[in-house]
């Protein structure tokens, strides 16, 4: 159910509007790095996802950019993402949750997008998080570029 409030003149109307089956939410992309606030956004997947019967897409990237060139550390990063995907899945099966797991290589806002748009998704879910004000001056933050790339809903959890 939905609350909508529209302003006509100077007064309110306030319309509820009842979506019922499972059309809204069916498969929703989750950003997921392991980070506490990213623990806290597949909660609310999980929870979003037994409402509505949604299967989960959880996606971690690497950005390539941060990591130096050596092959080694490419292959730590790459183990790490995937232990991390392993991590959510965990989750998700204990909790009988439908998922798939991906783990790309780029910009995160960018290649979260993307894995929604590839699975017509209907939701992502990422988490906020607190970059430091120089950082998010010079690189934006990753629920910022999801928000202004994605062309469906996006929910930022604190």
């Amino acid at each position: 159910m939905f609350l909508f409030l529209l302003l006509l003149g100077n007064s309110f109307k306030t319309f509820i509007v009842i979506i019922t089956g499972n059309e809204l939410f069916s498969k929703m992309v989750i950003g997921y790095d392991g980070s506490d606030h990213s623990r806290r956004a597949l909660r609310i997947a999980i929870d979003l996802a037994k409402k509505y019967g949604s299967e989960v897409l959880v996606v971690t990237v690497i950005d390539v950019s941060t990591v130096p060139g050596d092959p080694n550390a490419i292959r730590i990063v790459s183990e790490t993402a995937n232990q991390v995907v392993a991590e959510a899945s965990e989750i998700l099966s204990r909790e009988g949750i439908p998922h798939r797991t991906f783990v790309r290589q780029g910009d995160p806002s960018t290649e979260i997008v993307k894995v929604a748009e590839e699975n017509k998704a209907d939701l992502v879910v990422v988490g906020s998080r607190g970059l430091s004000s120089l950082k998010r001056i010079i690189l934006g933050s990753v629920s910022q570029g999801v928000l202004n790339r994605s062309k469906i809903p996006v929910l930022v959890v604190k």
